[in-house]
């Protein structure tokens, strides 16, 4: 601050004294004037002063001036501060200027201190200023006369701190309320008693640059009272109407005497509405009792508290009421003061929180509460059991311990997890015993205010029946697929079969038995035969076999089957039924279930090599929902069935095997011996009958197939057919042939002709449409296959019948995708299954031409 290229003795010349110190605190500079104030203040001549240390001199270093330099220096800020009385007529004022050269300082004396003194003393308020470090810098008269009884005097408290001078206002309402004035630059008033004046005072702080000053103004003792009284009733007023509570009086009669709080408002209640009401008359005769019951409880001097439910317009509310004897001048109870509190809100998140907890505890699916260092915090029964564990075992325990060794994925699977906040995952668990199961993690990371993780919540799910159901799904897909090759295959290789079997057919009726011609062609016709009952499995895997559906009985099919298969079945292993009495019906081809049960006990057969016992039983199920799902594995819908069991003693199978053993062409035998297509026709036939099959084996325990059929009521001949053989018969009618193979064509054209039938042929649905309007004579029937270009058999049939109503119907097909072929008002249509004989043609067309049916041999 000092420029040494000036001359100093300019600075003798101002009127403000200046004075400078080096690092070293020693006086390097003063001008005149703050020669004429250091020396007073000091006490030493001015001569004595440029070169020695400041805190040299004990009435320097201990002064206000001392400690200004102080706090200037520790600070390294400029420092305003005022010295009362150290000037000629006043306060002298202290400015300080701390530099990388020591400090500067400039003394200015305050030329208006007498006159502000004269105004402070001649004020009606007690006047006191501080500056920053709480010491005295003003006191005036009054409050110099308030504390000189006390032997306070005016100079003995300035430059004192006010908290070591006055300590019964240390710990006091005036010293908090004088921090938090000087602290957040603002205005405090305060009524406060004064220890050290002995009275009440109205007191009014404000913070000034250079500390805080206080104006306080005595309150006379009737005055303070009745102000006290007034204070404490608006602040019970303003209390009373601001808590969200209903706060009431009523009096020994029950009678309410006030009510107050903003509750009355938000439900839209005048308190006046309520006042000289007793309680009976303002809840109700039917909810008074529990009140009533309450306020004698608080009349008799006890505290009460309870919980009711107030029916309102907007609902009802779960209040809470406590209640307290309101006592007399004499301590005797002359009422009861309440406070009624509206705990809806309370009451429906402990609702809801009881909801939650009994969802955790009773959910299906895992979940578990992880904290941040990946530690089970809480969990529900089905985290527990899904482990193998209980809910007290895992309780504590690291969440990796349940994963597979390897497998450190939790909490830490992901590096962007923590930041995402949610992810989703497959992965693999272990049980307790070491078994490993597939399953599906949720996780979510739960944050705090500050974004930190505090936990996890995690959801984990069993894949295992899961991953079942997804197999058994691809399973039937693949089985669909190759069922669908099959289908076709057949197709093609039927109407080769038939005319294979046609042509020799014609052949062994043309030529005589001793021509040794005659037994080729008759074992040409059985090779035929063969490979017609291999297509016809073919087409029972593949669900597209032609079937006659009847209601029908399984007792009945079994216990014709019995004899039969006894012999099939050998000496060394017996056979055992078990037909359940009055068993229902199912609905299904009688030839298929044939088949069904014949592959069934053939398959026992092979797994029995060294006897045993094959068991066939039938019994009536109702299937509960879900049920089928949680035993097997299988979606069955609910409701009665008949089943099947076809069980026997023998070697059992491994899960590999099991798993694929309804697989087309899947056999663990010698190709020589088994085509593996016996279960597979099986399989495809209960589906196609609307059925459900599984297997049930272990190894060294032997085998159960079970069948479930959808029970229906049972016809009253539930039978197959058992009328006699029929020799084929010819005619003279007139039917109209309708093929799209050529040579098929040629060969039922060529039967039917040598019976005796007039035979109009056609390869297409248009053909026939076309020789059905030519015809002039009667059209007694029509064959038609079902499947062929442009225009299929069905709907042939609806075309020719518009033309000739009552024209009758033969359907052929190798196969078919329902399982009947109905006319336009749902009556079931004749078929032949292809490939057929020359007897089954001849019988089948002279059936429906004659409306009795007749059966081959």
């Amino acid at each position: 601050m000092l420029d040494a290229a000036q001359p100093l003795d300019l600075l003798d010349r101002v009127g403000e004294g200046i004075f400078a110190l080096d690092p070293d605190w020693r006086f390097a500079y003063m001008n005149r004037q703050a020669e004429r104030v250091l020396s007073r203040l000091s006490g030493s001549p001015s001569t004595d002063l440029l070169g020695s240390v400041i805190w040299d001199r004990p009435a320097l270093a201990d002064s206000s001036l001392g400690r200004a330099l102080h706090r200037a220096y520790v600070e390294q800020t400029a420092v305003v501060h005022e010295v009362p009385g150290a000037g000629n007529r006043g306060s002298l004022e202290v400015r300080v200027y701390p530099s990388d050269g020591g400090l500067t300082v400039l003394l200015r004396e305050n030329a208006l201190a007498g006159y502000t003194s004269q105004i402070l003393d001649g004020m009606g308020e007690a006047f006191l200023g501080c500056d920053h470090e709480w010491r005295v810098t003003h006191l005036n008269a009054r409050a110099e006369a308030f504390l000189a009884p006390h032997g306070l005097g005016r100079f003995a408290l300035l430059g004192q701190n006010i908290w070591y001078a006055l300590p019964g206002l240390t710990g006091s309402r005036f010293q908090a309320e004088a921090f938090r004035a000087h602290a957040q630059g603002t205005e405090v008033e305060l009524e406060e008693f004064v220890p050290a004046a002995g009275r009440w005072f109205s007191i009014r702080m404000a913070p000034t640059s250079n500390g805080l000053v206080a104006y306080a103004r005595e309150i006379p003792d009737h005055a303070h009272a009745e102000h006290a009284v007034h204070a404490s009733e608006e602040r019970y007023r303003h209390l009373v109407e601001s808590i969200d509570d209903v706060v009431f009086r009523l009096d020994r009669e029950q009678r309410c005497v006030d009510a107050f709080g903003r509750w009355l408002e938000r439900e839209g209640v005048e308190s006046a509405s309520l006042i000289g009401r007793t309680v009976r008359e303002i809840v109700g005769p039917d909810a008074a009792p529990q009140h009533e019951e309450a306020n004698l409880r608080a009349l008799a001097g006890e505290t009460v508290t309870y919980e009711w439910t107030l029916i309102t317009p907007r609902g009802h509310r779960h209040m809470q009421t406590t209640l307290s004897p309101l006592h007399g001048p004499a301590d005797e109870v002359i009422g009861i003061v309440g406070v009624g509190r509206d705990v809806t809100h309370r009451i429906e998140a402990g609702l809801e929180l009881q909801r939650w907890a009994r969802i955790f505890e009773h959910a299906g699916w895992g979940v578990a509460i992880v904290t941040a260092d990946g530690l089970i915090e809480s969990l529900n029964p089905a985290f527990a059991a899904m482990h193998g564990w209980t809910v007290d075992e895992l309780r504590g325990k690291p969440m990796v311990d349940l994963a597979p060794p390897g497998r450190h994925e939790f909490p830490r699977m992901n590096p962007a997890f923590d930041d995402r906040g949610h992810q989703i995952w497959e992965t693999e668990r272990i049980r307790r015993n070491g078994m490993v199961f597939p399953a599906l993690i949720d996780a979510t990371a739960i944050k705090n205010a500050q974004g930190q993780v505090i936990c996890y919540a995690v959801n984990v799910q069993d894949l295992t029946e899961r991953r079942r159901a997804e197999e058994q799904v691809r399973q039937a897909q693949k089985m669909e697929a190759v069922g669908r090759l099959a289908g076709g295959v057949a197709h093609d290789f039927n109407n080769m079969m038939m005319i294979i079997m046609g042509f020799s057919d014609f052949l062994l009726t043309t030529l005589e038995r001793s021509d040794p011609r005659w037994a080729d062609a008759e074992e040409i016709r059985k090779a035929a035969e063969r490979a017609m009952h291999l297509t016809r499995q073919l087409l029972g895997f593949g669900r597209q076999q032609l079937v006659a559906r009847h209601v029908l009985s399984l007792n009945d099919i079994i216990s014709g089957m019995e004899r039969m298969l006894k012999p099939l079945l050998g000496e060394d292993i017996r056979l055992a039924t078990q037909l359940s009495v009055g068993l229902g019906g199912i609905e299904a081809d009688h030839g298929q279930l044939e088949q069904v049960v014949m592959n069934l006990a053939l398959n026992a057969r092979d797994a029995m090599r060294g006897g045993g016992r094959l068991t066939i039983e039938t019994l009536d199920v109702d299937l509960p929902e879900g049920y089928a799902y949680r035993q097997i594995g299988i979606d069955i819908p609910a409701g009665p069935y008949v089943m099947l069991v076809v069980s026997d003693t023998g070697h059992g199978m491994p899960p590999e095997v099991k798993a694929r053993l309804f697989e087309p062409f899947f056999t663990t035998k010698p190709t020589t011996q088994n085509t593996g297509l016996g279960l597979a026709t099986v399989y495809g036939i209960v589906a196609q009958s609307g059925g459900y099959i599984w297997v049930d084996s272990e190894p060294g325990r032997g085998t159960a197939f079970k069948i479930c059929f959808p029970r229906v009521e049972p016809d009253d001949d539930t039978a197959a057919p058992t009328s006699k053989p029929a020799e084929p018969a010819g005619g003279s009618e007139t039917i109209l042939l309708v093929e799209d193979e050529d040579t098929v064509r040629i060969v039922a054209s060529r039967v039917l002709t040598t019976r005796g039938y007039v035979v109009h042929k056609a390869a297409n649905g248009e053909e026939a449409l076309a020789l059905a309007r030519k015809l002039d004579g009667a059209l007694d029937l029509v064959l038609t296959d079902v499947v062929m270009p442009d225009m299929g058999g069905v709907e042939l049939v609806e075309r020719l019948l518009q033309l000739r109503p009552g024209l009758k119907v033969v359907y052929m097909s190798g196969y078919a995708h329902g399982d009947k072929l109905l006319g336009p008002q749902g009556e079931d249509r004749s078929f032949l299954q292809k490939p057929f004989s020359t007897e089954s043609l001849t019988l089948k067309v002279r059936e429906v031409l004659d409306g009795v049916p007749r059966h081959p041999a």
